[in-house]
Formats: C-alpha cells, structure tokens, sequence
C-alpha cells in the first residue's frame, strides 16, 4: 500500500508500507503522485479539482447533452444533422422549408434556454436541464 504525508493540498511525500507510519500519513489512491493535488477528508484522500475546473467539465458535459438532445430530435423528424435542415432553410420553394425553419427556430430557442439556465450561476442536474428545455412542437 501507498501512504502520502499532504502539505496545502500537496503530495510532498509517498512511501510504500504495510500501514501508516503514523497519524500524519493518509493512503494514497492509486496514480498519484509527489507534487499532485489532493484534498485529504475523514481518512480518505481524493483527487483535488478546482471550481474552475469542475464548472468546465460541467459545461461541457451539459452542452453536449443538449446537442445529443436536439440530434435526437432531428433524427426522429428524419435528418440526419442539423446541416441536413440547414440546406432546406436555404430553398423557400423546397418542400422542407417551412418544417426546416421550424426547426431551426427550436434549435435556437433550446440554445437561448440552455444559455439562460447555465448563466443563472447553478449546475442544474443535467436531466433537469433538458427538461427545462423547449418542446418541438413542428410547423
């Protein structure tokens, strides 16, 4: 087993031992290191990811939901991509055009939304996110 003295939220020392060579020594989670960023709580040691770090990867993962959201959608009316209505809005004499406005304008308005909830300062479970956004209602 690994056990690290942590300084400041620091690894500053490792060593490979049966147990602790006293209080000071936490366990250390596999794939850390001397140097990496930790948080030591009630005995547990965990990788340590700043604010800004957690809010990136949750706007990340939030927008990609709602582009998987609104393929899904697209897909069920029969395009294969947003770039595949983008043609149609082009062509006002095409068949599509009035459907590929419509859903041009749900597209916009689920990225006004998802914008709005993500800057009102909350991370929002995810599910609850793509609930809150609008329905597609057709032309």
């Amino acid at each position: 087993m690994k056990f690290a003295i942590i300084e400041n939220n620091k690894v500053v020392n490792v060593v490979c031992a049966g147990s602790a060579l006293n209080d000071s020594w936490v366990e250390l989670v596999d794939g850390f290191g001397i140097g990496d960023d930790y948080i030591a709580e009630c005995g547990y040691s965990k990788p340590y990811a700043s604010p800004e770090e957690i809010q990136a990867t949750y706007l990340s993962q939030a927008e990609k939901a709602v582009d998987a959201h609104i393929l899904n959608q697209v897909n069920l009316i029969g395009y294969d991509n947003e770039n595949s209505i983008a043609k149609y809005m082009a062509r006002s004499t095409s068949p599509w055009y009035a459907e590929s406005i419509a859903l041009g304008d749900w597209i916009d308005a689920c990225w006004l939304k998802c914008h709005e909830l993500l800057n009102a300062g909350e991370m929002i479970p995810i599910p609850d996110l793509i609930a809150a956004l609008p329905d597609y209602t057709g032309v």
